[in-house]
């Protein structure tokens, strides 16, 4: 496709900054400034920086390279910024070569057989929903756990700046796509401590299967588990003023919606995934939530028959 020439002439004698927006229809100039007898090119302004200024650039340019462009190739792999590093040279998900992947969603990662391999995260992201283990397509091996740690990094920096982690059909993101966007982070903080989980667990839970988690959960932490005080602030920090603010027994007989216990079960797995700033809390934090999915579903109990 050929670019249309501009009219190198200046716009006029009032804007002599300014290059003329016309069609070079004849030779460099337009029809108008062909005739004139006394033709003004125009020059692009040059801007002349001082020595000073050039210095205080460059360190600027220094300080990016080292700090930003290095935190970003932590969080998203050593191809993000060289596409064509990667073994695969087309994306998975839509075909395209691996260049037209926005940079905002480019995840990247080497396997244990040294490859790089680039994917947009959103098809990663949702790959994770429903399937038990995160598989890389191309190979059919089960990517790293480490991996899926930094990926869930990327998740939490497109959610802090209200980005989709999943791909939509617009910018703007639908009641029903926030939803599943909480609900994906919440089980993909479980799945950084090593346990397979799938979303449908939760999805598919109905009236009496929240009601009977929320009380496990409940009867786990309270009495069954017999915790002191000091292991529940270690697990759950100010657990008395964030955790259960109900009562089982209480809002029983409260006739609460779907709606309303979807949202108050997914409160507190995500409270008690998120509350302590220690790994290993959360993922204690993590087993009492298997624990209490294994108790109201007997295929879950079957994947973790030592829960």
């Amino acid at each position: 496709m050929q670019v249309e020439k501009k009219c190198i002439h200046i716009k006029s004698k009032k804007n002599p900054t300014v290059q003329c927006e016309s069609s070079a229809k004849n030779g460099l100039f337009c029809s108008i400034h062909n005739r004139c007898k006394h033709k003004t090119l125009w020059k692009k302004v040059t801007i002349i920086f001082t020595r000073t200024q050039r210095v205080q650039g460059l360190k600027i340019l220094a300080f990016f390279k080292k700090y930003t462009c290095l935190n970003i190739r932590k969080r998203r792999g050593v191809a993000v910024f060289v596409p064509t590093l990667a073994k695969n040279d087309t994306d998975i998900y839509t075909f395209d070569t691996v260049g037209l992947i926005p940079f905002t969603y480019r995840f990247s990662y080497m396997d244990a057989h040294k490859h790089v391999w680039i994917f947009d995260s959103r098809f990663l992201l949702g790959s994770l929903q429903y399937e038990g283990t995160l598989i890389n397509p191309f190979t059919q091996e089960e990517i790293p756990s480490e991996v899926i740690i930094r990926l869930q990094c990327l998740s939490e920096f497109l959610q802090k700046h209200s980005l989709p982690i999943l791909y939509a059909s617009s910018e703007i993101l639908t009641p029903e796509q926030k939803w599943n966007q909480k609900v994906l982070d919440v089980f993909l903080r479980i799945r950084v401590h090593g346990y397979g989980v799938n979303v449908i667990w939760f999805e598919n839970l109905r009236l009496t299967g929240h009601i009977r988690f929320y009380t496990k959960l409940y009867t786990l932490w309270n009495t069954e588990l017999q915790l002191i005080e000091e292991n529940k602030e270690r697990i759950v920090p100010n657990h008395s003023n964030i955790l259960f603010k109900f009562h089982p027994n209480r809002i029983l007989y409260e006739h609460h919606t779907l709606k309303w216990w979807m949202k108050q079960n997914l409160s507190l797995m995500y409270t008690f995934l998120t509350a302590s700033p220690d790994k290993a809390n959360r993922g204690c934090a993590a087993l009492y939530i298997l624990t209490a999915f294994a108790y109201i579903n007997p295929d879950i109990a079957q994947v973790y028959p030592w829960l």
